[in-house]
């Protein structure tokens, strides 16, 4: 086993005794999946390294990668909330826009009436 986790230095060169490195031994296929753990997820892959003469059987040995997701899950989160907060925020404009529009041609049309029962 390799580690890049400082903590764990000493499981360096032992054997593993995960059930999915086991699995990916026996079967010789690509092992993926997210998990939590202590309110933090992550995913994982470990597949199989075979040799490069090309034979199909045994796999010489694995490779399992294990990467924090949660920071993921963050920035999908604060995406949705500038969009959300943007289009509030066009919602309004428009809003505001249609009001100012809508009395720039109501105004006059209401002077006009107005001058026209003066006259009367």
């Amino acid at each position: 086993m390799g580690t890049t986790n400082q903590s764990q230095q000493s499981v360096i060169g032992t054997r593993t005794t995960e059930a999915d490195a086991q699995q990916v031994l026996l079967t010789n296929v690509v092992y993926t999946y997210n998990y939590t753990e202590h309110d933090t997820r992550y995913w994982k892959i470990v597949s199989p390294i075979s040799s490069s003469s090309g034979n199909s059987g045994n796999p010489l040995g694995i490779i399992s990668v294990t990467t924090n997701i949660e920071s993921r899950y963050t920035q999908v989160k604060d995406i949705g909330v500038i969009f959300v907060s943007s289009s509030l925020i066009a919602i309004v404009l428009v809003i505001i826009i249609t009001f100012l529009i809508s009395q720039g041609i109501t105004k006059p049309i209401a002077e006009m009436k107005k001058s026209k029962r003066k006259n009367c």
